[in-house]
């Protein structure tokens, strides 16, 4: 080989891994399983829209099925199966009731030993930050271990009940799960404040999400589509609409979870 081509060589393959991740997404919102209001998402049907809309890895977590349990013991397992079946694909999260108290804290336990890599946490009628203290002091030093937290207008799920706990684990990564909805200003003030506070804007409007990603910005914005609730190709045409700068669709598509996750 000539010493131009030899030169060359190292170049092309530089460019070929830079364009590979380009192109990689990682959705942050995924649910498995049937959910009481009717919403069913198959590991089929995931593995499915990945392939289609070329979505290299997901974040997966139990889905509110009846008789969940206050640990959701069967349906983390569901979700760590299904991990194992796709382990290159799938991020399992576990999914807890921290007001079950010690049972709650067993049960994370039991998920990270079996390869949890994240944790999300919702309750139906709402969830009183404080509650999480019991998990959260178990991963207080974690920087690679993001917690998802369900935020909204109810009383329990509105942004801002949360900002002691934020406050109180620093190297906690948050993520703020469908932007606040119609409490986005609230998410958008967090996360300008705290280094440790991201958004994912899954089911959020085209509007909220264009003022979260102009005063909050590409760093803190989380690509999710929160299926089956909402559509990767909805929620992925949204942030391609809005966002025109190759390095901020990079941060929210792939960049940011990756750092996150600690991959």
């Amino acid at each position: 080989m000539s010493a131009p081509a030899a030169g060359l060589f190292p170049l092309l393959i530089t460019t070929h891994f830079k364009k590979q991740e380009e192109q990689m997404i990682i959705d942050i919102h995924n649910h498995l399983g049937l959910s009481q209001d009717g919403g069913c998402s198959k590991l089929e049907d995931i593995i499915e829209n990945m392939a289609n809309y070329k979505i290299s890895k997901i974040a997966l977590f139990a889905v509110d099925e009846e008789g969940y349990e206050p640990t959701y013991r069967k349906q983390n397992d569901k979700v760590l199966a299904a991990r194992d079946q796709y382990p290159e694909k799938i991020i399992a999260f576990a999914r807890i009731v921290p007001s079950a108290g010690r049972i709650a804290v067993q049960e994370f336990k039991r998920c990270c030993k079996r390869g949890a890599k994240g944790l999300k946490m919702k309750m139906s009628y709402g969830l009183d930050p404080k509650d999480a203290k019991c998990i959260l002091e178990l991963i207080a030093e974690r920087n690679d271990f993001p917690v998802i937290v369900h935020t909204a207008h109810d009383e329990h799920s509105q942004p801002l009940v949360w900002k002691p706990i934020i406050a109180r684990y620093p190297r906690i990564n948050f993520i703020l799960a469908h932007g606040g909805k119609d409490r986005y200003l609230q998410c958008n003030e967090l996360a300008a404040k705290y280094p440790n506070v991201y958004i994912d804007t899954s089911t959020l409007s085209y509007n909220r999400t264009r003022h979260t990603y102009a005063h909050v910005g590409a760093a803190k914005i989380l690509f999710a589509s929160d299926y089956p609730y909402s559509h990767p190709a909805i929620e992925l045409k949204k942030i391609q609409l809005l966002v025109k700068s190759k390095r901020d669709l990079g941060l929210i598509l792939y960049k940011n979870a990756s750092r996150l996750l600690g991959l």
